[in-house]
Protein backbone atom coordinates (compact mmCIF):
# COMPACT_ATOMS: atom_id res chain seq x y z
CA UNK A 1 0.00 0.00 0.00
CA UNK A 2 3.04 2.14 0.89
CA UNK A 3 4.46 2.25 -2.59
CA UNK A 4 1.06 2.57 -4.10
CA UNK A 5 0.86 5.88 -2.05
CA UNK A 6 3.79 6.96 -3.77
CA UNK A 7 2.90 6.46 -7.12
CA UNK A 8 -0.81 8.18 -6.90
CA UNK A 9 -0.12 10.83 -5.20
CA UNK A 10 -2.61 12.40 -2.26
CA UNK A 11 -5.72 10.87 -3.83
CA UNK A 12 -4.07 7.78 -3.30
CA UNK A 13 -3.52 8.41 0.40
CA UNK A 14 -7.02 9.43 1.06
CA UNK A 15 -8.12 6.15 -0.56
CA UNK A 16 -5.36 3.91 1.91
CA UNK A 17 -6.40 5.59 4.94
CA UNK A 18 -9.88 5.15 4.40
CA UNK A 19 -8.76 1.11 3.55
CA UNK A 20 -7.27 0.62 6.85
CA UNK A 21 -10.17 2.59 8.76
CA UNK A 22 -12.55 -0.37 7.66
CA UNK A 23 -14.57 2.30 5.89
CA UNK A 24 -16.34 -0.89 4.19
CA UNK A 25 -18.30 -1.58 6.98
CA UNK A 26 -21.74 0.34 7.29
CA UNK A 27 -23.16 2.28 10.14
CA UNK A 28 -26.72 1.93 10.01
CA UNK A 29 -28.66 5.28 11.51
CA UNK A 30 -32.25 3.96 13.29
CA UNK A 31 -34.22 7.71 14.15
CA UNK A 32 -36.08 7.22 17.37
CA UNK A 33 -39.15 9.22 17.20
CA UNK A 34 -42.91 9.87 17.81
CA UNK A 35 -43.46 5.57 18.80
CA UNK A 36 -41.35 4.25 16.31
CA UNK A 37 -38.29 3.16 15.03
CA UNK A 38 -37.38 4.54 11.82
CA UNK A 39 -37.12 2.88 9.29
CA UNK A 40 -37.97 -0.37 11.45
CA UNK A 41 -36.34 -2.92 9.04
CA UNK A 42 -32.70 -2.14 7.96
CA UNK A 43 -31.87 -3.82 4.34
CA UNK A 44 -28.62 -4.95 3.76
CA UNK A 45 -27.05 -5.30 6.86
CA UNK A 46 -23.74 -7.39 7.03
CA UNK A 47 -21.80 -8.59 10.05
CA UNK A 48 -19.51 -6.10 11.01
CA UNK A 49 -21.95 -3.16 10.62
CA UNK A 50 -23.37 -1.34 13.44
CA UNK A 51 -26.72 0.16 14.09
CA UNK A 52 -26.88 3.61 15.43
CA UNK A 53 -30.45 4.77 17.37
CA UNK A 54 -30.49 8.80 17.42
CA UNK A 55 -33.37 9.69 20.00
CA UNK A 56 -35.29 12.67 17.94
CA UNK A 57 -37.80 13.19 20.23
CA UNK A 58 -39.48 10.96 23.34
CA UNK A 59 -38.34 9.04 25.82
CA UNK A 60 -37.75 5.36 24.63
CA UNK A 61 -35.53 2.26 24.68
CA UNK A 62 -33.68 0.03 22.14
CA UNK A 63 -34.15 -3.60 23.88
CA UNK A 64 -33.04 -7.13 22.30
CA UNK A 65 -35.70 -9.38 22.12
CA UNK A 66 -34.95 -12.48 20.13
CA UNK A 67 -31.49 -12.48 18.40
CA UNK A 68 -29.47 -15.61 17.22
CA UNK A 69 -27.73 -17.58 19.50
CA UNK A 70 -24.63 -15.96 20.90
CA UNK A 71 -24.71 -12.71 20.04
CA UNK A 72 -24.70 -10.21 22.66
CA UNK A 73 -28.12 -8.92 23.94
CA UNK A 74 -28.55 -5.20 24.37
CA UNK A 75 -30.67 -2.62 26.14
CA UNK A 76 -30.54 1.12 26.47
CA UNK A 77 -32.46 3.96 26.92
CA UNK A 78 -33.18 6.52 23.80
CA UNK A 79 -34.03 9.83 25.66
CA UNK A 80 -32.78 13.20 26.12
CA UNK A 81 -30.14 11.81 28.54
CA UNK A 82 -28.97 9.36 26.35
CA UNK A 83 -29.35 10.23 22.68
CA UNK A 84 -27.36 7.30 20.87
CA UNK A 85 -26.63 4.11 21.09
CA UNK A 86 -24.49 1.42 19.19
CA UNK A 87 -24.68 -2.25 18.70
CA UNK A 88 -22.18 -3.98 16.49
CA UNK A 89 -23.18 -7.06 14.78
CA UNK A 90 -21.11 -10.11 15.48
CA UNK A 91 -23.10 -13.05 14.53
CA UNK A 92 -25.47 -13.49 11.29
CA UNK A 93 -29.23 -13.59 11.51
CA UNK A 94 -32.39 -11.89 12.62
CA UNK A 95 -32.60 -9.12 15.65
CA UNK A 96 -35.79 -8.31 16.85
CA UNK A 97 -36.02 -5.22 19.14
CA UNK A 98 -38.36 -2.84 20.31
CA UNK A 99 -39.11 -0.20 22.70
CA UNK A 100 -40.13 -1.41 26.19
CA UNK A 101 -42.84 1.66 27.36
CA UNK A 102 -44.06 1.14 24.15
CA UNK A 103 -43.78 -2.33 21.97
CA UNK A 104 -47.99 -2.34 22.84
CA UNK A 105 -48.00 0.11 20.40
CA UNK A 106 -46.28 -1.19 18.02
CA UNK A 107 -43.09 0.72 18.36
CA UNK A 108 -40.90 -2.54 17.61
CA UNK A 109 -37.88 -3.55 14.88
CA UNK A 110 -35.94 -5.71 13.24
CA UNK A 111 -33.02 -6.27 10.98
CA UNK A 112 -31.32 -9.76 9.16
CA UNK A 113 -27.40 -9.69 9.16
CA UNK A 114 -25.45 -11.79 6.55
CA UNK A 115 -21.76 -12.52 6.69
CA UNK A 116 -20.06 -10.01 4.22
CA UNK A 117 -19.77 -10.96 0.61
CA UNK A 118 -16.07 -11.82 -0.38
CA UNK A 119 -14.36 -9.74 -3.32
CA UNK A 120 -11.28 -10.52 -5.06
CA UNK A 121 -9.75 -8.80 -8.29
CA UNK A 122 -6.51 -10.41 -9.93
CA UNK A 123 -3.91 -10.04 -11.35
CA UNK A 124 -3.07 -6.20 -8.51
CA UNK A 125 -1.49 -4.77 -11.35
CA UNK A 126 -1.42 -4.53 -15.36
CA UNK A 127 1.53 -3.10 -17.42
CA UNK A 128 0.77 -2.42 -20.63
CA UNK A 129 2.85 -0.55 -23.29
CA UNK A 130 2.58 2.87 -24.63
CA UNK A 131 0.35 2.57 -27.46
CA UNK A 132 -3.71 2.59 -26.69
CA UNK A 133 -5.57 -0.19 -26.08
CA UNK A 134 -7.41 -2.67 -22.94
CA UNK A 135 -6.24 -5.18 -20.96
CA UNK A 136 -8.27 -7.06 -18.31
CA UNK A 137 -9.00 -8.05 -14.18
CA UNK A 138 -10.90 -11.11 -13.17
CA UNK A 139 -13.49 -10.04 -10.55
CA UNK A 140 -14.64 -12.79 -8.49
CA UNK A 141 -17.65 -12.59 -6.10
CA UNK A 142 -20.96 -13.37 -5.86
CA UNK A 143 -22.41 -9.96 -5.51
CA UNK A 144 -22.73 -6.94 -7.74
CA UNK A 145 -19.87 -5.12 -8.02
CA UNK A 146 -19.16 -1.52 -9.02
CA UNK A 147 -15.40 -0.05 -10.77
CA UNK A 148 -14.33 3.38 -11.35
CA UNK A 149 -10.78 4.46 -12.46
CA UNK A 150 -9.56 7.73 -10.95
CA UNK A 151 -7.61 8.91 -14.05
CA UNK A 152 -9.31 9.88 -17.59
CA UNK A 153 -7.26 7.96 -20.38
CA UNK A 154 -8.22 4.72 -18.38
CA UNK A 155 -11.94 3.67 -18.85
CA UNK A 156 -13.57 0.76 -17.05
CA UNK A 157 -16.36 -1.57 -17.02
CA UNK A 158 -18.91 0.22 -14.73
CA UNK A 159 -20.42 -2.87 -13.03
CA UNK A 160 -21.07 -6.38 -12.82
CA UNK A 161 -22.96 -9.01 -11.11
CA UNK A 162 -21.02 -12.05 -9.33
CA UNK A 163 -18.26 -13.63 -11.11
CA UNK A 164 -16.76 -11.45 -14.63
CA UNK A 165 -14.65 -9.38 -16.41
CA UNK A 166 -13.33 -5.89 -15.72
CA UNK A 167 -11.87 -4.37 -18.67
CA UNK A 168 -9.81 -1.50 -18.93
CA UNK A 169 -9.32 0.42 -22.13
CA UNK A 170 -6.38 3.50 -22.09
CA UNK A 171 -5.34 6.04 -24.50
CA UNK A 172 -1.95 6.53 -25.80
CA UNK A 173 0.82 7.43 -23.47
CA UNK A 174 2.89 10.21 -25.27
CA UNK A 175 4.63 11.25 -22.17
CA UNK A 176 8.37 10.74 -21.36
CA UNK A 177 7.31 9.21 -18.34
CA UNK A 178 5.21 5.60 -16.41
CA UNK A 179 1.79 6.85 -15.41
CA UNK A 180 -0.66 4.81 -13.42
CA UNK A 181 -4.53 4.29 -12.75
CA UNK A 182 -6.05 3.29 -9.81
CA UNK A 183 -9.30 0.82 -10.15
CA UNK A 184 -11.57 1.01 -6.99
CA UNK A 185 -14.09 -2.32 -7.18
CA UNK A 186 -16.85 -2.19 -4.98
CA UNK A 187 -19.35 -4.50 -3.29
CA UNK A 188 -21.80 -3.49 -0.42
CA UNK A 189 -20.46 -5.04 2.89
CA UNK A 190 -16.75 -5.95 1.23
CA UNK A 191 -13.94 -4.41 1.09
CA UNK A 192 -12.74 -2.21 -1.47
CA UNK A 193 -9.80 -3.52 -3.87
CA UNK A 194 -7.78 -1.57 -5.72
CA UNK A 195 -6.05 -2.45 -8.99
CA UNK A 196 -3.73 -0.46 -11.21
CA UNK A 197 -2.86 -0.18 -14.70
CA UNK A 198 0.50 0.91 -15.32
CA UNK A 199 1.27 2.33 -18.88
CA UNK A 200 5.10 2.32 -20.32
CA UNK A 201 6.13 5.90 -20.96
CA UNK A 202 6.27 6.68 -24.77
CA UNK A 203 9.99 5.94 -26.02
CA UNK A 204 10.56 8.08 -29.37
CA UNK A 205 10.94 6.07 -32.82
CA UNK A 206 13.38 7.93 -35.60
CA UNK A 207 11.93 8.45 -38.93
CA UNK A 208 14.37 8.82 -41.50
CA UNK A 209 13.71 9.96 -44.88
CA UNK A 210 15.45 10.63 -48.12
CA UNK A 211 13.87 13.24 -50.21
CA UNK A 212 14.93 15.79 -53.40
CA UNK A 213 12.43 18.67 -53.73
CA UNK A 214 12.69 19.76 -57.72
CA UNK A 215 12.08 23.41 -56.49
CA UNK A 216 15.51 23.26 -55.13
CA UNK A 217 17.28 20.09 -57.01
CA UNK A 218 20.75 20.99 -58.45
CA UNK A 219 21.37 17.39 -60.01
CA UNK A 220 23.81 16.59 -56.79
CA UNK A 221 22.58 18.17 -53.78
CA UNK A 222 19.50 20.76 -52.98
CA UNK A 223 19.92 24.58 -53.28
CA UNK A 224 19.45 26.65 -50.05
CA UNK A 225 15.83 28.14 -50.27
CA UNK A 226 16.90 32.14 -50.04
CA UNK A 227 15.04 34.24 -47.87
CA UNK A 228 15.06 38.52 -47.85
CA UNK A 229 18.42 38.68 -46.85
CA UNK A 230 20.09 35.06 -47.45
CA UNK A 231 19.72 31.57 -47.13
CA UNK A 232 16.23 31.37 -45.05
CA UNK A 233 17.76 28.49 -42.85
CA UNK A 234 20.72 27.93 -40.67
CA UNK A 235 23.44 25.22 -40.67
CA UNK A 236 22.88 22.71 -43.74
CA UNK A 237 18.75 22.73 -44.14
CA UNK A 238 17.59 23.77 -47.70
CA UNK A 239 14.17 24.19 -46.59
CA UNK A 240 11.55 22.84 -44.27
CA UNK A 241 8.73 19.93 -44.89
CA UNK A 242 5.86 18.36 -43.02
CA UNK A 243 5.22 15.17 -42.91
CA UNK A 244 2.20 13.42 -42.30
CA UNK A 245 1.32 9.80 -41.16
CA UNK A 246 -2.09 8.75 -42.23
CA UNK A 247 -3.48 5.21 -41.20
CA UNK A 248 -2.96 2.48 -43.83
CA UNK A 249 -7.16 1.96 -44.43
CA UNK A 250 -10.09 4.12 -45.71
CA UNK A 251 -10.57 6.72 -45.46
CA UNK A 252 -6.56 6.88 -44.47
CA UNK A 253 -7.08 9.74 -42.24
CA UNK A 254 -4.16 11.92 -40.67
CA UNK A 255 -3.42 10.36 -37.47
CA UNK A 256 -1.74 12.87 -35.26
CA UNK A 257 -0.59 16.10 -36.09
CA UNK A 258 1.64 16.72 -38.78
CA UNK A 259 5.84 16.85 -38.03
CA UNK A 260 8.06 19.75 -38.58
CA UNK A 261 10.94 18.72 -40.38
CA UNK A 262 14.54 20.27 -41.76
CA UNK A 263 15.07 18.92 -44.75
CA UNK A 264 19.31 18.48 -45.76
CA UNK A 265 20.93 19.96 -48.67
CA UNK A 266 21.78 16.51 -49.00
CA UNK A 267 18.02 15.42 -49.08
CA UNK A 268 17.90 13.99 -45.57
CA UNK A 269 15.10 14.69 -42.73
CA UNK A 270 15.17 13.08 -39.42
CA UNK A 271 12.08 13.15 -37.17
CA UNK A 272 11.52 11.99 -33.27
CA UNK A 273 8.25 10.12 -33.83
CA UNK A 274 6.33 9.27 -30.78
CA UNK A 275 6.68 5.87 -29.30
CA UNK A 276 2.65 5.40 -29.47
CA UNK A 277 3.04 5.35 -33.48
CA UNK A 278 3.11 2.03 -33.89
CA UNK A 279 0.81 0.46 -36.82
CA UNK A 280 1.49 0.80 -40.28
CA UNK A 281 1.43 4.08 -41.80
CA UNK A 282 1.54 5.76 -45.32
CA UNK A 283 4.63 8.49 -45.47
CA UNK A 284 2.78 12.01 -46.93
CA UNK A 285 5.56 14.98 -48.08
CA UNK A 286 3.83 18.60 -48.18
CA UNK A 287 5.60 21.62 -48.64
CA UNK A 288 4.87 24.93 -49.07
CA UNK A 289 5.20 25.12 -53.29
CA UNK A 290 5.59 21.19 -53.60
CA UNK A 291 3.31 18.44 -54.80
CA UNK A 292 1.76 16.90 -51.85
CA UNK A 293 3.77 13.04 -52.25
CA UNK A 294 2.44 9.83 -50.80
CA UNK A 295 4.71 7.01 -50.53
CA UNK A 296 3.68 4.01 -52.06
CA UNK A 297 2.49 1.42 -49.69
CA UNK A 298 1.99 1.17 -45.38
CA UNK A 299 5.05 1.49 -43.90
CA UNK A 300 5.41 -0.43 -39.99
CA UNK A 301 6.47 1.33 -37.62
CA UNK A 302 6.63 -1.44 -35.12
CA UNK A 303 10.45 -0.77 -34.64
CA UNK A 304 12.46 1.94 -32.97
CA UNK A 305 14.10 3.13 -36.48
CA UNK A 306 11.67 3.73 -39.49
CA UNK A 307 13.90 4.33 -42.71
CA UNK A 308 12.26 5.64 -46.12
CA UNK A 309 13.97 6.81 -49.30
CA UNK A 310 11.90 8.40 -51.96
CA UNK A 311 14.24 8.87 -54.55
CA UNK A 312 15.48 5.45 -55.82
CA UNK A 313 12.50 4.80 -58.26
CA UNK A 314 9.52 6.24 -59.25
CA UNK A 315 7.73 3.40 -57.29
CA UNK A 316 9.01 4.72 -54.13
CA UNK A 317 5.36 6.88 -54.56
CA UNK A 318 2.38 6.11 -54.78
CA UNK A 319 0.90 5.95 -58.32
CA UNK A 320 4.83 6.37 -59.50
CA UNK A 321 4.09 10.35 -58.92
CA UNK A 322 7.65 11.07 -58.97
CA UNK A 323 9.75 13.16 -61.64
CA UNK A 324 13.27 11.71 -62.54
CA UNK A 325 16.41 14.31 -62.62
CA UNK A 326 19.94 13.41 -63.09
CA UNK A 327 19.60 10.04 -61.62
CA UNK A 328 17.48 11.17 -58.75
CA UNK A 329 13.17 11.02 -58.14
CA UNK A 330 12.18 14.13 -57.16
CA UNK A 331 9.12 16.05 -56.22
CA UNK A 332 6.99 17.89 -57.95
CA UNK A 333 7.41 21.64 -57.82
CA UNK A 334 5.05 24.43 -58.52
CA UNK A 335 1.92 23.57 -56.35
CA UNK A 336 1.72 27.12 -55.65
CA UNK A 337 -1.59 27.35 -54.17
CA UNK A 338 -1.48 24.18 -52.46
CA UNK A 339 -4.46 22.65 -54.16
CA UNK A 340 -2.58 19.74 -55.29
CA UNK A 341 -2.44 19.85 -58.68
CA UNK A 342 -0.08 22.21 -60.80
CA UNK A 343 -2.17 24.67 -63.40
CA UNK A 344 -3.06 28.26 -63.98
CA UNK A 345 -4.00 29.21 -60.80
CA UNK A 346 -0.47 28.76 -59.73
CA UNK A 347 0.57 31.23 -62.56
CA UNK A 348 -1.71 33.71 -62.01
CA UNK A 349 0.39 34.53 -58.89
CA UNK A 350 3.91 33.86 -60.23
CA UNK A 351 3.27 36.35 -63.10
CA UNK A 352 1.66 38.85 -60.58
CA UNK A 353 4.69 38.53 -58.02
CA UNK A 354 6.92 38.27 -60.80
CA UNK A 355 5.56 41.45 -62.25
CA UNK A 356 6.01 43.40 -59.22
CA UNK A 357 9.85 41.89 -58.76
CA UNK A 358 8.89 40.06 -55.08
CA UNK A 359 11.98 38.39 -53.31
CA UNK A 360 12.15 36.78 -50.04
CA UNK A 361 10.58 33.91 -48.70
CA UNK A 362 7.33 33.46 -51.02
CA UNK A 363 5.77 30.63 -52.21
CA UNK A 364 5.46 32.12 -55.54
CA UNK A 365 9.04 31.55 -55.41
CA UNK A 366 9.28 28.27 -57.23
CA UNK A 367 12.20 27.37 -57.22
CA UNK A 368 13.77 28.97 -54.04
CA UNK A 369 16.34 31.31 -55.00
CA UNK A 370 15.07 34.43 -53.15
CA UNK A 371 12.98 36.53 -56.58
CA UNK A 372 10.34 35.78 -58.28
CA UNK A 373 10.89 35.58 -61.98
CA UNK A 374 11.24 33.38 -65.31
CA UNK A 375 12.74 30.58 -63.75
CA UNK A 376 10.38 29.95 -61.55
CA UNK A 377 7.33 30.32 -64.59
CA UNK A 378 9.29 27.55 -66.68
CA UNK A 379 8.64 24.90 -63.36
CA UNK A 380 5.04 25.63 -63.44
CA UNK A 381 5.23 25.71 -67.53
CA UNK A 382 5.99 21.95 -67.56
CA UNK A 383 4.44 20.61 -65.07
CA UNK A 384 1.38 22.39 -65.94
CA UNK A 385 1.63 21.42 -69.09
CA UNK A 386 1.83 17.34 -67.59
CA UNK A 387 -1.20 17.83 -65.99
CA UNK A 388 0.91 16.87 -62.95
CA UNK A 389 -1.36 16.51 -59.24
CA UNK A 390 -1.68 14.94 -56.09
CA UNK A 391 -1.91 11.18 -56.34
CA UNK A 392 -3.45 9.05 -53.09
CA UNK A 393 -4.81 6.09 -52.14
Amino acid sequence: MKKLMILMGMPGIFIAIMLTTGAYATKHIVNVQNFVFTPANLPNVFVGDTIRWVWVNGSHTTTSTTIPAGAATWNSPISFSVQVYEYKITIPGTYNYRCTPHFSSGMIGSFTATNPPSLSVTPANRDVASAAGSTSFTVTTTANWTAQSNQPWCTVTPSGSGNGTLVANYSDNTLPLNRIAAITVLVTGAEPVIVTVTQAQSVNKTLNLTLYLESLFNGATMNYAQGSSGNQFPGNTADQVFIELHNATPPYDITGTPFLANLSIEGTASLSIPGSFSDNYYIVVKHRNSIETWNSSPVSFSGQLINYDFSTAASQAYGGNLKLIAGKYVIYGGDVTQDDLVDSADITPVDNDSGNFETGYLVTDANGDGSVDTADMTILDNNSSEYIATVSP
